[in-house]
């Protein structure tokens, strides 16, 4: 579902900067090292669960503490999203999205009923749980289930991530 002008919570590029400037030279590679994976939980409408963790671990480590910052974005749907950028589909489809994954996932999936071409070979998510908590227990599973009866072949599953390989493409 398209929504217009949605907050999205997260650490801008000039703030990260100004962090590393804060810090002698000798200890900046491993801070950029240590940020970046604060820097990919950038999530919609409220802040990510482990956010606050890896904040006080950067201060903590390095004495700074970085601010979050909240900018406007659009969410498109999958369909409009290949409309758009005048695309059927794509090859491999790998998603993390900090808990709005199975949303994606629906969304692809409604495209991909549409025109059978548009189906991606391979398809990767994020099953850490994110969007269990988001969309009750079960959601991941659920969406790996819905990718099943399309025609998706479970490969891999992890409390980290999970494969499905399009049967088509066997």
């Amino acid at each position: 579902v398209d929504k217009v002008g949605v907050d999205v919570l997260g650490l801008s590029l000039e703030a990260c900067e100004a962090l590393m400037q804060q810090l002698a030279p000798n200890r900046r590679q491993h801070f950029r090292w240590d940020l970046q994976c604060l820097q990919n939980m950038s999530t919609l409408e409220k802040q990510h669960p482990e956010m606050a963790v890896h904040c006080a671990y950067l201060a903590e480590k390095y004495g700074v503490a970085p601010g979050l910052v909240t900018r406007r974005a659009d969410v498109w749907s999958y369909g409009r999203l290949a409309r758009s950028l005048n695309f059927v589909g794509c090859e491999v489809l790998m998603i993390d999205a900090e808990g709005h994954d199975t949303r994606i996932l629906r969304s692809l999936i409604r495209h991909c009923r549409q025109d059978s071409r548009a189906w991606p070979s391979l398809i990767q998510f994020e099953t850490m749980g994110h969007c269990d908590r988001l969309e009750g227990t079960g959601a991941e599973w659920k969406a790996i289930h819905s990718l099943e009866k399309a025609g998706y072949l479970l490969v891999g599953y992890s409390y980290r991530d999970t494969h499905l390989v399009w049967q088509g493409a066997l």
